[in-house]
């Protein structure tokens, strides 16, 4: 499995010193297979880059026959101040292209048992964040992290501001669309940073073109891939490790994003 790491460095004005140099891995789109657990990349990837913190933004599964795989592939990863996670559209149905476009107005496509997969990744230490948010403590600074349910086929939404919200540090939003960007809710609160993936960065990208599907219904083509700022807003938007429909990527590889926080 070849899997590229993309390195980020956000240039913060007023960042406290606490948080100067801090390291977000961002990884998203596993759509895990039994397969992988066979190959050792992943893990060593993100273990040999010892990050503080570790958020993951959705579609862990395609069935949930592959929950137990793949907790034993994912129990291993570790970050200093925990791995959090939210949930994705292919974490709630069992949809290969095949299901999709030809069983699906047959006898409906077939739902995974999201709370099982919930409880599971809990299991292993893996927080889950659905419309919820933690307070995370760096020496005399915090960071507030707030995670959202999946916003295709969830229900999304950011709670009104907080006691934790005013007086963090640094604010981190994960949703695993960037159509989060778009929806009303989003302005209830301003983010430094917010994480996503759900696009594959196109999974296929034409030269001079670039994606030619982008599975988002708001977010323009050149916010489906890599970092970007809308408003006061950083945004990331991972190209994922695995594929939903054809097996295959061009010109858009694998990723896991190393974001690193720099003060100015």
């Amino acid at each position: 499995m070849k899997i590229k790491l993309r390195k980020e460095a956000l240039t913060i004005p007023n960042l406290v010193q606490d948080l100067n140099g801090y390291t977000i891995m961002h990884i998203s789109d596993l759509h895990f297979k039994e397969y992988m657990k066979k190959d050792e990349t992943f893990n060593n990837l993100i273990l040999s880059q010892n990050s503080d913190l570790i958020l993951i933004t959705g579609d862990f599964i395609t069935s949930d026959n592959d929950i137990v795989p793949l907790l034993d592939f994912l129990k291993k990863i570790k970050a200093r101040d925990g791995v959090f996670a939210t949930l994705g559209n292919h974490d709630y149905i069992y949809s290969t292209i095949s299901e999709h476009f030809i069983f699906s107005k047959i006898r409906g496509i077939r739902k995974n048992n999201v709370q099982r997969l919930i409880e599971s990744l809990s299991g292993i230490g893996i927080r889950m964040l659905i419309n919820d948010s933690i307070l995370i403590k760096r020496n005399k600074s915090t960071i507030f992290l707030e995670g959202t349910d999946d916003p295709v086929l969830g229900k999304p939404m950011i709670s009104d501001k907080d006691a934790n919200y005013n007086r963090s540090d640094f604010k981190i939003l994960m949703s695993h669309s960037p159509d989060m960007l778009y929806l009303p809710d989003f302005n209830k609160k301003s983010f430094d940073l917010m994480l996503s993936g759900h696009t594959h960065g196109g999974q296929i990208r034409i030269p001079f073109f670039g994606p030619i599907v982008t599975s988002t219904k708001f977010t323009q083509k050149n916010e489906v891939l890599g970092l970007f700022k809308k408003n006061n807003t950083y945004v990331n938007v991972n190209g994922g490790i695995g594929h939903s429909a054809l097996p295959i990527r061009i010109n858009c590889p694998s990723e896991i994003v190393l974001i690193t926080l720099e003060k100015i």
